[in-house]
């Protein structure tokens, strides 16, 4: 971006375009290297080249600068209406999926339509690549207010605590219970060790992270702020994978219990990294119902309570979940929350997977 700014003072439009791409090009790849994608990209170009009076700022005239904005605001106007019409398209197929004759009609052109959806949209993803992060959502927007009409309450209905059945053979999934594993200990140290033999692969497909401390925001923040010997802030990290390849390189660290079945595992699963006094926080959902957690570090109490359609039935119940131990229960009756250990008070790690 540096230069001579005499040069730059009367562009054409078209001119102008083709700085801007160029340009733009070049902070995209700074971007990337930072983890900065989509809206956040957009609002970084904004602020500091195209809405600020700073001396950078000249590198473009009034007249060029005015264009500018006008072609960042109509992306994210064209991206909003890209987004309303997809919503609209799946909420008409929803409400027409049970008729019999609505499906026959389009049976022929569901491929077709939605390999020519797949050309429309690639110009999309070249300029907004961070919207790639959806592909394997299941569900972009839940609703919070679901419920299922008439559920059957009976498998939580006659539950008064959580069995440790490790010694005892059991086949059930509705039931909440525990039973020891012979997991090893995972602490932040092996997840650093494993992010960074493998950094192009989580970088890419598994490196954002929700944290109740504003200053962790990526892997990398994570690591830096648990392995620094100043360490004080208490917080609650979530790392969320959902694709397949940091999936199976965490597995190699964190195999499936041996008494989970064996096959219809969800790719999707959770990663809960605490402090020893990290606040309370919801279990999240995952994309099967049954829910199992490995305790890999440290120990949690764990609140099940039960959900608002099984409320009037079933009572809630706790257990505190040590470490190699793994609590397995469905989300259809239960709705866990995760509580600090104020007996050993030690930092935290906890793995949330799931099985259909």
């Amino acid at each position: 971006m540096n230069g001579s700014h005499t040069s730059y003072t009367n562009l054409t439009k078209n001119e102008s375009l083709a700085k801007y791409v160029r340009h733009v090009t070049q902070i995209r790849k700074q971007a990337n290297a930072n983890s900065v994608t989509g809206v956040e990209f957009d609002d970084f170009l904004f602020i500091r080249y195209l809405n600020s009076e700073t001396e950078r700022n000249t590198l473009y005239s009034t007249k060029a600068k005015q264009f500018l904005r006008l072609l960042v605001r109509k992306r994210r106007k064209f991206l909003s209406y890209v987004c309303i019409v997809s919503t609209i398209f799946c909420l008409v197929v929803y409400r027409n999926e049970t008729s019999n004759l609505f499906m026959k009609n389009i049976q022929n052109y569901i491929y077709p339509l939605m390999s020519v959806w797949r050309l429309l949209t690639l110009p999309i993803i070249k300029v907004f690549p961070g919207l790639t992060e959806l592909y394997d959502e299941s569900c972009l927007v839940s609703n919070p207010f679901f419920q299922v009409k008439d559920l059957d309450c009976r498998p939580c209905a006659g539950v008064i605590n959580v069995l440790d059945l490790s010694t005892v053979p059991h086949n059930t999934e509705n039931v909440p219970h525990i039973f020891k594993t012979n997991q090893s200990t995972v602490d932040i140290k092996t997840l650093n060790d494993i992010y960074m033999n493998h950094l192009d692969v989580f970088v890419n497909d598994a490196n954002r992270v929700q944290s109740t401390n504003r200053n962790i925001k990526t892997l990398k923040d994570l690591f830096t702020d648990f392995l620094n010997d100043t360490h004080q802030l208490e917080s609650h990290t979530l790392w969320r994978c959902n694709r397949m390849n940091p999936a199976q390189i965490l597995r190699q660290i964190i195999p499936k219990p041996k008494r989970l079945p064996t096959s219809g595992m969800s790719i999707e699963r959770y990663l809960a990294i605490d402090t020893a006094s990290a606040p309370p926080y919801r279990i999240p959902d995952v994309d099967c119902s049954a829910i199992f957690i490995i305790q890999l570090k440290g120990t949690r109490t764990i609140l099940l309570r039960p959900t608002a359609e099984c409320k009037q039935k079933c009572r809630t119940i706790s257990v505190r979940l040590p470490q190699s131990y793994v609590l397995n229960y469905n989300w259809w009756y239960w709705k866990p929350i995760s509580l600090p250990d104020h007996i050993t008070k030690q930092p935290s790690i906890s793995y949330i997977g799931a099985f259909c």
